[in-house]
């Protein structure tokens, strides 16, 4: 049903409830809302226009007691307040043109309008109609004239509403002030109408739904919206366990639905505002992307793992949680401290910058709650622990012991973690929401204890507590960097170099940290494993140490799997953790004090200085890995992935494929990577690679296949094609029906032996 504001009045008063947010069209940030508006309003007043409909406003008519009705608009608050202070200026402005009854009764009509979200507000509406001696055309603008009215009250100067309706008055005066007839056409020629819907009235019956479908012009209210109505109709349910329950606000106690409906359209909605450009989407979206953020993160929490269905966007959902007076406590505290913050940006980068997230991200856990994109279970559980220790604690900066408790934190959830079942080289973050519930029995856990010993360190506090909610061995691990720090803070910043190496992410598991040479270690660390170092030579010096590799796959038909590390991919080698991680633990160890008494100016010539020195009595396998760079140099794209058929280490093939299935990618015996290495300029030597059970061989001249395995070298002519004796008689070649073998002796160096070998038999 069309209505004018005007018409609206003569029927009912217009209370803008306490639910309602300020007034906020005239808002400083809001000019140029404003003045769209009030130049739409101009060219509908001034020409020969149809009327402009301002869509719909809805809400709901009560009985004010002294047998009149009063609509209490739900939405349509900012249109409605505009086109009163319209009608109010025209009022005065053509006040000529009004006979003495007429402006008695246009006085009466606009004072049916009030505010009852301040009491300021109200007052001021009252007196605006009630005092008719504000000028309109004097020096000064008309707010400056009506701050200077003896009925205006120098406190209504921190009132939003108020200091918003006296910038639309100026706004209006500006844009509208040469505006002729306006009031005839506001209320004779219904030149500006809207869409009135009584959600009680016999037409609509709304009233115990929870959504409003549409208008009459069938337009949905919006998400957003719905949330609000139904979210404050939650709030004051008596179903709830704090309906009685009071907040302090602005000196006084107001009930929770007091508390939201005063802080969502203000300094909530503004906290949201700010990150308006940063998220490209609406901010309704945010408000509920966050919303159900804490929703989620509560509802894990507090519920047992047996009890736990997926969550879902729908009310509810919501519902479910905020019946609960402690979850809807943490909603609220934790958007009163987020809007306390000056710089949210900055407040996380201090934390991150410092306590890294390994990602080529921003650090704004905040932003990336409200966009719900790449928002994690990391992120959503680091969100949440700073929230509450926020909270509990009142820090309201990102402090050094803030810094210290998300370091713990992160190092706990970083450790929750699996082998990549895609990429098993690598590992993958097994965080999962459900488990939520454990992990806040830690994290609050520490809150408590930190908040309660204020003046204690976090890590001696860490190291002294008795904590669940990870895994024993992990938390003990923590624990046991915690009491070293404690006891000796001058390590502090060496632990927390080497826990933000990209390969170590927190996990010093495989560390002595108890060496008296800790910071030397932790030192020469970074050097050999950063951007600088080849690979290769971190592995062939590692393994003149000893045999440091892991398995990664179990069986496969051309045996067990081993890893050695490769660039990007050493987190896995230098992280495992299973019963034989033990021989790391000593490798990497002695690495470290090897590394540190080499001479050499860098990285590069200390590593190389430890393979030169090494010696082997036996030419075993670890003999072939550190002489010759190319069975770990990544040649042909491998990955340092091998089968061990044998457990010398002859039989064995160079993956190129670290999934479920690494031999449905061809592979190659390393050996023989390396003899094609030491001839490449050889044409006669082709390589050919191996797939699935088919193994990798040499092809000589075209006519013969050479083989690696574990006694010596197995050659195979093609056809009838045979050796000559002088060759056969030079390398002790023994002959066995259709085949050769080149057999390698303990002493002998297999590789020189089949190279020149090569050299003769393709001399021709």
């Amino acid at each position: 049903m069309k209505y004018t504001l005007h018409k609206l009045l003569t029927e009912c008063e217009i209370v803008i409830p306490l639910i309602q947010r300020d007034y906020a069209q005239g808002r400083d940030s809001a000019v140029e809302l404003r003045r769209n508006f009030l130049h739409k309003l101009k060219n509908v007043l001034e020409n020969d226009t149809k009327p402009l409909n301002l869509d719909f406003v809805y809400g709901f008519t009560e009985n004010n007691g002294a047998g009149s009705k009063m609509f209490i608009p739900l939405d349509g608050q900012q249109r409605l307040t505009t086109l009163w202070l319209v009608h109010w200026y025209f009022s005065l402005k053509e006040n000529i043109a009004i006979i003495q009854e007429e402006k008695n009764s246009i006085q009466e009509t606009l004072q049916k309008f009030t505010y009852e979200t301040r009491i300021s507000s109200k007052r001021f509406c009252a007196n605006l109609i009630s005092y008719s001696n504000v000028k309109l055309f004097h020096s000064g603008t008309i707010s400056e004239n009506i701050k200077d009215s003896s009925w205006y009250m120098a406190s209504w100067n921190n009132d939003p509403t108020i200091l918003s309706m006296l910038n639309m008055i100026d706004s209006i005066h500006e844009v509208l002030g040469g505006c002729e007839n306006v009031w005839k056409n506001l209320v004779i020629n219904d030149k500006v109408t809207f869409d009135y819907i009584d959600i009680k009235s016999d037409e609509f019956k709304l009233t115990d739904e929870l959504y409003i479908k549409m208008n009459s012009r069938g337009k949905p209210l919006s998400p957003f919206e719905n949330f609000k109505a139904q979210f404050s109709d939650l709030l004051s349910s008596k179903q709830t366990n704090y309906f009685e329950s009071k907040l302090e606000y602005n000196n006084a106690r107001v009930s929770y639905q007091q508390y939201f409906a005063f802080k969502i359209d203000s300094v909530w909605m503004d906290l949201f505002w700010e990150y308006r450009l940063k998220t490209k989407i609406k901010i309704d979206d945010s408000i509920l992307n966050f919303i159900h953020f804490i929703a989620d993160i509560l509802y894990f929490k507090n519920t047992l793992p047996d009890n736990q269905s997926s969550q879902s966007r729908d009310f509810a959902f919501l519902e479910l949680v905020f019946l609960e007076k402690q979850n809807v406590q943490f909603l609220f505290d934790s958007l009163d401290f987020l809007s306390s913050l000056q710089d949210k940006e900055a407040f996380f980068n201090e934390i991150f910058n410092e306590v890294s997230l390994f990602e080529n991200d921003q650090n704004d856990l905040f932003l990336k709650s409200l966009t719900d994109v790449g928002f994690d279970v990391k992120h959503k559980t680091l969100l949440y622990s700073i929230l509450n220790y926020c909270i509990k604690t009142q820090t309201k900066n990102s402090d050094k012991k803030l810094r210290y408790f998300i370091r713990i934190i992160r190092n706990q959830l970083l450790a929750v973690r699996q082998p990549n079942a895609n990429k098993r080289i690598e590992y993958s973050s097994s965080l999962r929401l459900p488990s939520v519930a454990d992990y806040s029995k830690f994290i609050d856990g520490l809150i408590d204890i930190i908040s309660l010993n204020k003046e204690k360190d976090v890590f001696e506090l860490f190291s002294e507590s008795n904590l669940s909610g990870f895994t024993k061995d992990n938390i003990n691990n923590e624990k046991l960097k915690a009491k070293i720090i404690s006891k000796n803070p001058t390590l502090l910043e060496s632990i927390f170099l080497l826990e933000d190496h990209r390969y170590i992410q927190g996990n010093t598991i495989n560390f002595k940290l108890r060496s008296e040479n800790l910071k030397s270690k932790i030192l020469a660390f970074n050097e050999i494993w950063s951007e600088n170092t080849k690979d290769s030579n971190i592995v062939r010096a590692l393994l003149s140490i000893g045999d440091y590799s892991i398995e990664t796959h179990g069986y496969s038909v051309l045996g067990d799997i081993w890893y050695f590390g490769i660039k990007n991919c050493w987190n896995r080698i230098l992280t495992f953790d299973n019963d034989s991680n033990s021989k790391i633990i000593e490798t990497l160890d002695k690495f470290l004090e090897t590394y540190i008494i080499t001479k050499g100016q860098n990285a590069e010539a200390k590593l190389k200085a430890m393979i030169n020195n090494y010696d082997s009595e036996t030419k075993d396998w670890r003999y072939y890995f550190v002489k010759y760079d190319s069975f770990s140099d990544g040649t042909f794209e491998r990955q340092n992935l091998f089968t061990w058929k044998d457990e010398n280490g002859f039989e064995i093939n160079s993956l190129g494929n670290s999934g479920k299935l690494p031999l449905h990618s061809y592979h190659l015996n390393p050996y023989l990577i390396c003899i094609k290495q030491l001839q490449k300029e050889n044409k006669k030597i082709q390589l050919f690679w191996g797939r699935f059970t088919e193994i990798s061989y040499l092809l000589i001249n075209e006519i013969f296949k050479i083989y690696c395995v574990s006694d010596g070298w197995k050659i195979i002519p093609i056809e009838s094609e045979k050796i000559d004796t002088k060759l056969i008689k030079k390398y002790k070649i023994i002959e066995n029906e259709n085949m050769y073998m080149l057999m390698a002796e303990e002493s002998m160096d297999r590789i020189d032996a089949l190279n020149d070998f090569i050299k003769d038999l393709t001399v021709n």
